[in-house]
């Protein structure tokens, strides 16, 4: 069952809710005001905003490499297990496992996940390892006609939720496994952001046009320099 709730009731319902449930809820942020002391808590286990939002949250500048500048936003927002404290992305579900004995070392997969959009500028997503490495992911995203992008990034949040929901993708899934597992349910966002760009309508959505947009979505890994100790933020 998905729910929307505002950032400061979050925290709350999330703990309420572990507190009852045999596993820990997924829990899917899109949002980037106000969400520093959430993220700080560790109960987001996906954030998903556009690149603009990270930088602005990560306080990075863009400057004259963009590229460059994302990958340190990202470091810093699912830094809190290299050390800068900043992030706490995926933690809660992290420590849950580690404490079941799921994960005999900490990989990005099985913990946060950033997943950053940009209109029609390839998407990217964001996973972090125990040593501080990023692990990246690039989305081509489908050429469509946009004639209304209302509604396009809530589309694609819900969508890439609901396809992590029902795939029962978790922290005790492989590696690879739940790579491949969080690059198809965020293609499919993807594909249904695009369609619904297509109609003027904000409440408008193909299904069919979803399917085939879908079929146009790529996703890369993606290499990261490494970010030396001093350099991180």
């Amino acid at each position: 069952r998905m729910k929307t709730f505002y950032p400061r009731l979050l925290g709350h319902l999330i703990a309420a809710s572990s507190s009852r449930a045999r596993e820990a809820p997924l829990v899917v942020l899109d949002c980037a005001r106000g969400v520093g002391a959430l993220l700080a808590t560790g109960c987001i286990d996906v954030l998903k905003i556009n690149k603009d939002e990270l930088l602005t949250l990560a306080g990075v500048d863009a400057g004259t490499d963009e590229d460059f500048a994302v990958d340190a936003a990202a470091r810093r927002i699912l830094g809190k297990v290299a050390g800068s404290g900043v992030g706490g992305l995926g933690e809660r579900r992290r420590n849950a496992h580690a404490r079941a004995g799921a994960l005999p070392a900490y990989d990005g997969s099985d913990g946060g996940v950033l997943a950053v959009t940009d209109g029609a500028a390839p998407a990217v997503l964001f996973t972090m390892v125990a040593d501080g490495s990023l692990r990246k992911w690039r989305f081509a995203v489908p050429a469509v006609k946009a004639v209304n992008a209302i509604g396009a990034g809530d589309v694609c949040t819900g969508v890439f939720a609901f396809k992590l929901a029902s795939a029962g993708w978790s922290a005790r899934a492989s590696a690879e496994t739940g790579a491949v597992g969080l690059c198809d349910a965020f293609s499919w966002g993807l594909a249904a952001a695009s369609a619904r760009c297509t109609s003027l309508r904000p409440d408008e959505l193909s299904v069919a046009h979803v399917f085939r947009l879908r079929t146009h979505v790529y996703a890369s890994a993606v290499s990261t320099p490494p970010d030396p100790p001093e350099q991180r933020p």
